[in-house]
């Protein structure tokens, strides 16, 4: 990763920045990380990547196709 990151805790907060983050140009870019968050300013959403090995998020969705389903931030599952 090259740029502006945060990693944030707990769920909630990341919850919060999953919802209102675009506001400050704060984006989860990576499904299976959803304590992960980057800075990309300039008002456009980046893709979201299965993984942070992946660099083209259509030749990498079919190998991660289970990832999103695991999420604790879509399921509702939240570690306390």
């Amino acid at each position: 990763m090259a740029g502006t990151a945060l990693d944030v805790r707990p769920t909630e907060g990341a919850l919060w920045l999953e919802r209102y983050g675009a506001r400050y140009h704060l984006y989860r870019v990576y499904d299976n990380e959803w304590w992960h968050f980057e800075y990309h300013p300039g008002g456009r959403r980046p893709a979201r990547l299965p993984h942070p090995g992946c660099v083209a998020p259509a030749s990498c969705r079919a190998r991660a196709a289970g990832t999103a389903a695991a999420d604790p931030v879509l399921t509702g599952r939240r570690n306390r």
